[in-house]
């Protein structure tokens, strides 16, 4: 099983890819990092479409506590979509010097493919709400009026206890 720290040793190594080829003018970063931080960070903490992750309520009765395939009719998305989470935080790239804040904000949610649709409607599909106070992580779910499930250790799980220790109150 890989730790945390070979995780973000891996990462950093794929960031430094990623640079290098948008200094080449190559297009395809943002998809390069989105799905390495799922192989380096998210799929070895918790099976994608477990119900160990934070869910919706609708999507509760579709997914299984261990189970790694999706059971049909649910998408997996995070809280805070990457490109907002890389414009809040203001970096393009990843680096030494970012990537533990970044990667506290990662947070897997399963929901409905209907409610992926209601959460388009609202215009928080890839945005965050334009009334973000920058705390409330799950600002887009409650503008979609999208009910999630949390389960006990989820804030230890996502990292986020780290944040209150630092100090962080929002992002």
């Amino acid at each position: 099983m890989m730790n945390n720290e070979l995780a973000i040793e891996g990462l950093l190594k794929i960031a430094k890819v990623g640079q290098s080829f948008e200094k080449a003018g190559v297009k395809g970063y943002s998809n390069i990092w989105r799905d390495s931080v799922y192989f380096y960070w998210e799929q070895w903490k918790i099976p994608k479409f477990s119900k160990m992750r934070i869910h919706s309520k609708n999507a509760s009765s579709l997914l299984n506590r261990d189970r790694n395939h999706n059971p049909g009719g649910c998408v997996y998305e995070h809280a805070i979509p990457f490109s907002c989470l890389r414009k809040k935080l203001g970096f393009k790239i990843i680096d030494e010097n970012n990537i533990h804040r970044y990667l506290t904000y990662i947070i897997g949610v399963n929901i409905t493919k209907n409610e992926n649709i209601d959460l388009n409607n609202v215009k928080c599909g890839q945005n965050m709400p334009t009334n973000w106070d920058e705390k409330d992580l799950f600002a887009r779910y409650k503008e979609a009026k999208i009910e999630l499930v949390f389960p006990v250790d989820w804030k230890t799980t996502y990292g986020l206890s780290y944040l209150s220790q630092q100090g962080v109150g929002k992002i």
